[in-house]
């Protein structure tokens, strides 16, 4: 059984991840911005078109920003330029 929210099989023919390639190809706010925007959209839409499913789309995209964020954070304390999240 395919896994439509987190590995949907159209996203992945040639053995990456898109989000892994989208996320390569931009800079740091413009990957941002993405993951927001996928977020606004699946929530702004999901009782008109795929209901719960659109919810779970939007936490997909909450937990990729969660883990960006995070690794931000962490490389931002790694090399110093962080304050440790004070």
């Amino acid at each position: 059984m395919t896994d439509s929210v987190n590995h949907p099989s159209h996203y992945n023919s040639t053995g990456m991840e898109t989000i892994d390639v989208i996320k390569a190809s931009m800079q740091g706010d413009e990957f941002r911005g993405f993951l927001k925007g996928n977020i606004f959209k699946y929530i702004s839409r999901y009782r008109k078109k795929n209901g719960v499913e659109d919810l779970h789309k939007a936490q997909w995209y909450v937990e990729k920003l969660t883990e960006y964020e995070m690794d931000q954070q962490d490389a931002a304390i790694y090399t110093g330029n962080g304050d440790g999240g004070n």
